[in-house]
């Protein structure tokens, strides 16, 4: 099994009640998808990862990969 660890730098802050990312928070992705890249191939969307975050693997996110960057692209 996949498992990545992915940062929100697009999304909301800590008031947010969506099912979207924390700025600035780390999140769990264990290679399963919402929307797969093959689901999206030669459409105007993106990609969507189902995510947990670090601090409570309880909780489940929609991740959309334009909203994610994994701990090595931040550090490259």
């Amino acid at each position: 099994m996949t498992k990545k660890i992915f940062i929100c730098h697009a999304g909301g802050d800590i008031n947010d009640t969506h099912e979207i990312g924390i700025i600035g928070f780390a999140y769990e992705w264990n290679g399963e998808w919402i929307r797969s890249p093959e689901d999206v191939e030669g459409r105007d969307r993106n990609p969507i990862m189902k995510l947990n975050p670090v601090f409570n693997p309880d909780i489940e996110v929609y991740g959309d990969v334009g909203c994610f960057s994994t701990v090595s692209e931040l550090l490259a």
